[in-house]
């Protein structure tokens, strides 16, 4: 929504807010906040960065436990981390438990959760859907290629039964809520919230769950962590612009941001790389947190930073309707990758029209 209403010019420019304070802030958090005005058709500030989060790999060491498995023994290539939990579906269905899956992967249109999960595994593929000016790149062969290779991987997960049959109608909440329950071994979420939500029993959250970082990509090349950047932006119209501004300001002073994001108690991760060395965030014994900030030290924004066409992508959940067909095997992967190119590419024409 924000870089729909920069493109509409309904924010006001707060560069005068973040320059003073701009060498404090990450590149990604910057460029999570710059956007275009298409009236003036230029780049700017359109928002300040208050906070930041990524996509995190959650599993439950008990399980794997119970099951005779070594979790220290997961690798951290790409295929050999994807045929460890493969391994782990199989120990499953051996023993007859039907009631528990390796993986929480979302294949919904229902859940934002879907396309984020999806699109870090095109960032892992190398597929670049932009270029720097926000120009689309389907109709590079490449890209395509990646596409289909990450939408093939992705969706035969759900072929394979490593994830619950339900989660072609999952929303937000429900991989959340079916990990917890201890129905999945493993799960991506973005956020903190699930071993957040634990926080009160020091069990579950120190001991039984463990949070990891992403296995390097096919390539052997590390794998960026796609950053959520949350935002504060003020409307151009504001009759108190003057105040508002002052407020941010008084908001992005370091001593006070970190108050702020320290209370959400790790779910979000600050945007000022000083703020890191608070040792909050770097308890070895919080392997939630710490992994967490890990994660984040080498990152890219969303792809709607670069164009705010890319934002309606996102609102169809474009990923999220051609990976549940073809996990339902409605359509092949061949098919689904057309069809998502030629609605993102639609998108796009209108949008510029």
């Amino acid at each position: 929504m924000i870089p729909r209403l920069a493109w509409e010019g309904k924010l006001a420019d707060v560069s005068d807010v973040i320059q003073p304070v701009k060498q404090l802030f990450t590149g990604t958090a910057l460029r999570g906040v710059t956007y275009t005005n298409n009236s003036t058709k230029s780049k700017s500030f359109f928002a300040v960065p208050i906070s930041q989060s990524g996509l995190y790999i959650h599993y439950w060491r008990n399980l794997l436990q119970q099951m005779g498995m070594d979790a220290r023994q997961i690798p951290q290539d790409w295929q050999g981390f994807w045929d460890w939990w493969r391994t782990v579906q199989r120990s499953l269905a051996r023993r007859n438990i039907s009631n528990l899956h390796a993986l929480g992967l979302p294949v919904s249109p229902a859940a934002s959760d879907t396309f984020y999960t999806f699109e870090l595994f095109l960032e892992a593929y190398n597929v670049e859907m932009l270029d720097a000016q926000g120009a689309l790149r389907t109709k590079i062969p490449q890209v395509r290629e990646g596409i289909l290779k990450a939408l093939t991987e992705y969706t035969q997960f759900y072929r394979d039964q490593a994830v619950p049959p339900t989660a072609t109608e999952w929303t937000d909440t429900d991989n959340n809520e079916r990990f917890l329950n201890g129905e999945m071994v493993m799960t991506a979420n973005p956020t903190l919230s699930i071993p957040g939500s634990q926080r009160p029993d020091d069990q579950r959250y120190f001991e039984q769950m463990v949070t990891i970082p992403w296995p390097r990509k096919p390539d052997g090349s590390p794998l960026r962590n796609l950053v959520a950047t949350k935002q504060a932006c003020l409307f151009a119209n504001s009759p108190n612009l003057a105040i508002a501004k002052d407020f941010l300001r008084y908001l992005l002073r370091p001593e006070n941001l970190d108050v702020f994001v320290k209370g959400s108690r790790g779910r979000f991760a600050p945007v000022m790389p000083k703020l890191l060395s608070d040792p909050f965030w770097r308890d070895p014994r919080d392997i939630h947190i710490s992994n967490s900030v890990k994660t984040l030290a080498n990152t890219r924004p969303l792809y709607q930073v670069l164009n705010p066409a890319y934002t309606e992508v996102q609102a169809r959940n474009v990923w999220g309707t051609v990976l549940r067909q073809a996990a339902l095997g409605e359509i092949t992967p061949e098919v689904a990758t057309d069809r998502a190119i030629a609605e993102i590419e639609t998108i796009f024409e209108n949008w510029q029209s």
